[in-house]
């Protein structure tokens, strides 16, 4: 699923890279509840939420989680699309690499 997330994600970015510039420029606040983050947050929610109820992980809001890691792989994924650094072929593995620890510190998929 983390995988499906990521590639998805990357996917979106690289077919609106345009909107992505724009957006490194001009970002409003964004409401993470009530926008088109919402479908990458909202299954990113449920995992950490599964994690924390199984003792894999600890933390006291899931959702503000979830939207910590998006924002962090959005940002840093549009600088790469738009800007090519980080470049895409290190950060897209580090970023999946992180949300596999993070969700599954144990290492048991």
């Amino acid at each position: 699923l983390l995988d499906e997330l990521l590639d998805a994600a990357v996917g979106y970015i690289r077919a609106n890279r345009d909107l992505c510039e724009v957006c490194l420029k001009f970002t409003p606040p964004a409401d993470p509840y009530h926008d088109a983050a919402g479908a990458f947050l909202q299954p990113l929610t449920e995992a950490i939420a599964k994690g924390a109820r199984h003792d894999r992980i600890s933390v006291s809001d899931p959702s503000a989680t979830a939207y910590l890691l998006g924002a962090a792989l959005g940002g840093t994924l549009c600088t790469s699309v738009v800007y090519g650094s980080p470049p895409l072929d290190r950060l897209i593995p580090a970023a999946k690499e992180l949300f596999l620890r993070t969700l599954d510190p144990a290492g048991e998929r």
